[in-house]
């Protein structure tokens, strides 16, 4: 159950201070599901979609409304531009990013949200989201595929060259069924391996941003 939106404040009120922080930052996937969260990071897919609304505190009686930007670093692509949206009293911001890895490293890399929430006369608020950017699954089978199925499938092709010509030898490895499920299987405990190891850097706080 959601938070209701919140609504203009009684006249007294408690040291403006305390009303910094915007009053709901929600992190969604295009379904509306809230993301994966760890004591350190927000957990993305490259790729997917990752919508952000955020709802500043109803203002001051007598003062301006907060004003809400939101800037991400290069590893959050902008795919629709942070725009007004109602709530409640007061007018929230929502943004849609797309999340995207650089280089060729197969683990997870850091990108991060600032958002900054100014009122006239107020000194800013800054709030720094960061997520952890993972490679798909694909990524992480593919070289799970090269770093431990590959040797098993190279040194049987080399076996099969001794006694076939090249291409003879190239059909006998794709109708081999035993050695095709056994490159899946290898390559699947490659992928695990480097999620774990992921998640390693994860914890230990080694993602580079």
């Amino acid at each position: 159950m959601s938070a209701p939106e919140p609504t203009a404040p009684p006249a007294a009120l408690p040291d403006y201070l305390l009303r910094r922080a915007p009053a709901k930052v929600e992190l969604t996937d295009d379904s509306g599901r809230a993301l994966r969260m760890t004591r350190r990071f927000v957990h993305v897919r490259s790729g997917q979609h990752v919508r952000v609304r955020v709802v500043p505190q109803a203002p001051v009686p007598g003062e301006a409304a907060a004003v809400v930007k939101l800037n991400p670093t290069d590893a959050l692509g902008v795919v629709v531009d942070p725009h007004p949206v109602p709530a409640g009293a007061v007018e929230a911001v929502l943004a849609t990013y797309q999340p995207r890895r650089r280089g060729k490293v197969p683990a997870p890399q850091r990108g991060t949200l600032f958002v900054t929430i100014t009122v006239p006369g107020r000194e800013a608020y800054r709030l720094a989201i960061p997520f952890a950017v993972w490679p798909n699954w694909p990524v992480f089978l593919s070289y799970g595929a090269l770093a431990l199925a590959g040797p098993v499938i190279g040194n049987r092709f080399v076996e099969l060259t001794k006694s076939l010509s090249p291409f003879s030898a190239l059909r006998e490895l794709v109708t081999d069924g035993e050695l095709l499920s056994t490159s899946a299987g290898f390559a699947a405990l490659g992928a695990g391996v480097l999620k774990l190891g992921g998640w390693f850097a994860v914890w230990a706080g080694w993602l580079d941003e």
